[in-house]
């Protein structure tokens, strides 16, 4: 019974093995993502500025959520989250990188009527490719709310 344990753990473990070799052959370059997010024209959101490092090639996306959960009126009391979440992926391309970018930015909007609170949303995607230095404007706009993005990456 043990040796037949052994004969199918074995090739398992080699795998395993071979795995790891081959990740730490893989090279991973870690970028800074620099993102501006302008206030808004009414004033009723500041603008925010982010910094996020990536790990190029590596799969995993980088996330940053920031905010505040706000009651909402209901028979069983629920909650909404307000704020600013940013999720961030990056892959090597050429002699730069291509960046996927998400942002998501909520508030609840002054004078709102707290029995029963609307909310501002806005939400981007959007994939770019860029070079070590570059960095590039996005603009858009949701209701009378205009947010920029302006992205520099740098490696390390």
């Amino acid at each position: 019974m043990t040796k037949r344990m052994v004969l199918a753990v074995f090739p398992v473990w080699v795998l395993a093995r071979s795995l790891s070799a081959q990740e730490a052959d893989r090279t991973l370059t870690p970028i800074k993502v620099a993102i501006s997010l302008a206030p808004a024209p009414d004033g009723s959101d500041p603008g925010t500025s982010i910094a996020l490092y990536v790990l190029a090639d590596s799969g995993t996306p980088t996330l940053l959520r920031s905010g505040r959960e706000v009651a909402v009126p209901a028979a069983d009391n629920q909650y909404r989250n307000v704020g600013t979440n940013v999720t961030c992926r990056a892959q090597s391309s050429g002699d730069g990188f291509r960046i996927e970018l998400d942002i998501e930015k909520s508030s609840l909007p002054e004078g709102s009527d707290p029995a029963r609170p609307s909310f501002q949303t806005f939400n981007y995607h959007t994939s770019f490719r860029l070079r070590d230095g570059e960095s590039v404007e996005l603009a858009s706009g949701a209701g009378l709310r205009a947010i920029v993005a302006t992205i520099e990456v740098v490696t390390n």
